[in-house]
């Protein structure tokens, strides 16, 4: 059937075009879900928590944005590589803001990564709460890189409730993963 124009563009009927582009989709009500991952991801998309990030979808960061460090999620990792800065340091930092955790229910964060480094180093959690919207070192916890692990994966647990900052609801977490030349997932 021919397309409707309206100002002069086509107008698209909404299940014409998932029916084309095979889009999976659901209608509740007055509300449509549409999905555009692979079937074998719809569970898992329809499974996922608040503050749960478990990186299984391939090329789907999960909300995160990269600064100073590449991205990859691929076999169920966040990989990522430190990239230089015009200063020669090396800061990789992962951003996901639009939050709203309540302080009280996640007082901690764990993180599982392996890491790949010429030296020790270090890594960092930073927070922005409806208190307080700026990153500063008062909201960061911290955790020390152990060399000797170097490429195997290791459980870090994050106290962020041990910051007295850690407070009202959290809005935005930064991951600094290390603060050195070097891979990480």
């Amino acid at each position: 059937e021919p397309f409707k124009t309206v100002d002069g563009l086509p107008e698209v009927p909404l299940f014409w075009l998932y029916k084309a582009t095979n889009t999976n989709y659901i209608v509740e009500g007055k509300s449509i879900e549409a999905f555009t991952a692979e079937d074998k991801y719809i569970d898992i998309l329809r499974a996922r928590k608040p503050a749960e990030w478990e990186f299984e979808i391939p090329g789907d960061y999960e909300g995160f944005t990269a600064a100073d460090g590449t991205i990859d999620i691929n076999d169920g990792c966040f990989n990522g590589e430190s990239i230089v800065r015009a200063n020669g340091s090396h800061d990789a930092r992962y951003t996901v803001s639009g939050l709203a955790l309540d302080y009280k229910k996640y007082n901690k964060i764990v993180v599982r990564m392996a890491v790949n480094t010429e030296k020790e180093t270090g890594m960092g959690m930073y927070f922005i709460t409806t208190n307080e919207s700026n990153w500063n070192q008062a909201k960061c916890v911290e955790a020390k890189i152990d060399k000797a692990n170097d490429g195997k994966f290791v459980e870090y647990e994050l106290r962020m409730g041990e910051n007295s900052k850690w407070n009202g609801n959290i809005t935005a977490l930064r991951f600094d993963p290390i603060g050195c030349a070097g891979s990480y997932k």
